[in-house]
């Protein structure tokens, strides 16, 4: 067990939000949140893009920090996925060592317990489309960093963008609402 998980009566985990690493300022913090999914408690932070310097923090646009003993998403992640998003966090980075399928496994879970938070059939195509350009994003990201020590994860990042693309294609109605051969920057 990690610094910031307990648990409580055996079976009931609390994954709190423990220190925030040097650079996460108070004021970049605009709140935090807490939920359950099973037999664990999520906390996270919610943090204030627009009050990160970009020339000094490099992050994406839109999303999910985990380290150790903290996970937050950017106030850029839309409200009604980020708890999935946190959700995929742990999964692919708590649970065991990361590993080449650890990142979509964490997808196939993500989608798996989207009911639990509203998602549901009605809703999956939007889910889908902004999963899908969220790793589009992301890719882009690390590509544009041009450091050979994210080769790794962008192996796991263009493994979960494949998977989401078949989940798009297996719901038509994911595929007609994003534009066909394009991928938002």
């Amino acid at each position: 067990m990690n610094s910031r998980e307990s648990e409580i009566e055996g079976s009931v985990k609390m994954l709190e939000l423990g220190a925030a690493p040097s650079w996460i300022k108070k004021e970049y913090v605009i709140g935090t949140d807490k939920f359950w999914l099973h037999d664990t408690c999520y906390e996270y932070a919610v943090l204030d893009t627009s009050k990160i310097p970009k020339d000094e923090i490099k992050l994406p646009e839109v999303f999910v920090l985990r380290t150790e003993s903290y996970l937050a998403v950017s106030d850029t992640y839309p409200e009604a996925y980020r708890r999935l998003g946190i959700v995929h966090e742990v999964k692919e980075y708590f649970q065991k060592e990361p590993n080449k399928n650890s990142c979509v496994e964490a997808v196939g879970y993500e989608l798996d317990q989207a009911t639990f938070f509203e998602i549901r059939a009605k809703e999956m195509p939007e889910y889908l489309k902004f999963r899908l350009d969220f790793f589009d994003k992301l890719i882009k990201f690390y590509e544009a960093e041009k450091n050979p020590d994210y080769e790794e994860i962008l192996t796991r990042l263009r493994h979960s963008r494949s998977y989401l693309e078949e989940c798009v294609k297996a719901n038509p109605a994911s595929a007609d609402s994003r534009p066909t051969g394009q991928h938002l920057s």
